[in-house]
């Protein structure tokens, strides 16, 4: 039967499935590949077995659904609607078959043309997966070591770091307090909120090794705590320093201030832009 493809765009293509399925992903090499940010790289599979047809969620971030509805493994036939992203798939009536020969690999695709990967039994459930997936989506089974990008282990090793430098610095912190979201708060207060930094830093940075989408999201969240706290302290982080040094210039100390403030935020920002950017390889 033919996949009648959909873009957001309202661009059509048309796919015959054949008895390998087809895969649908932002990856090049799925057999439906778009290029579309809100579909995951490997982001669903239409599989075939003795009674027909179903369409199989991959661990997809945006979900998949069938006639409106969010589904993880659903039956389809003919006038299915399935949904991925910003794209749709039309189940066709049934049709003859293709002529001999045909491979869906040779059919158009929204991207660079390759062999579709081909599916596996799940070793633990014996569900039909993704060939290379690392987690089973029908049965939860961890079923590879996840391949971790570049840098990611860097920022795990850099959390590690920054464990150790607040836990080091809790014992010695100086009568200076420090600003929570614009307000002055006491040593004590401060003393605790390095000690919670250190736990975020130190769970984060063992997620990170792990490629956990848990600790992936604390420290997203934890980084736009850090650029909403400094933004809403700059007046007050101002006025304490100007109250340390009450002999110097405004703009002396303001040109620190600031410059720190904007090299703070640039880094938040990029970490923030880059797991973003990596999310799909975190995972469960």
């Amino acid at each position: 039967m033919p996949i009648i493809v959909t873009e957001a765009a309202g661009r059509q293509r048309t796919f015959h499935l054949t008895p390998h399925g087809l895969t649908i992903g932002r990856d090049p090499q799925n057999d439906v590949a778009i290029d579309d940010p809100s579909i995951s790289r490997m982001h669903a599979q239409i599989i075939i077995d003795v009674y027909g047809p179903y369409v199989a969620d991959l661990g997809s971030e945006s979900g998949t659904f069938v006639n409106g509805r969010a589904v993880t493994s659903e039956r389809i036939a003919a006038g299915d609607v399935v949904r991925v992203g910003g794209m749709e798939l039309i189940v066709s009536e049934r049709v003859a078959p293709p002529p001999p020969g045909y491979e869906a690999s040779a059919m158009p695709r929204f991207g660079t043309a390759a062999a579709g990967p081909q599916t596996v039994a799940c070793p633990q459930c014996g569900q039909a997966i993704m060939a290379g997936a690392i987690l089973c989506k029908h049965c939860g089974a961890q079923l590879g070591t996840p391949q971790r990008p570049k840098g990611v282990t860097w920022l795990a090793v850099l959390l590690f770091v920054g464990t150790v430098v607040c836990l080091v610095s809790i014992p010695g912190q100086r009568p200076v307090s420090s600003f929570f979201l614009g307000v002055q708060v006491p040593v004590p207060f401060t003393q605790f909120l390095l000690l919670v930094s250190a736990g975020i830093d130190a769970f984060c940075g063992y997620g990170f090794l792990k490629l956990k989408r848990s600790a992936m999201r604390l420290y997203i969240g934890f980084s736009c705590y850090g650029i909403l706290n400094t933004l809403a302290s700059l007046p007050a982080s101002y006025s304490l320093a100007m109250r340390l040094n009450p002999y110097a210039e405004s703009s002396t100390v303001l040109g620190p201030v600031i410059a720190m403030v904007v090299l703070g935020l640039a880094f938040s920002g990029f970490i923030i832009y880059y797991l973003v950017s990596r999310k799909d390889y975190f995972v469960n």
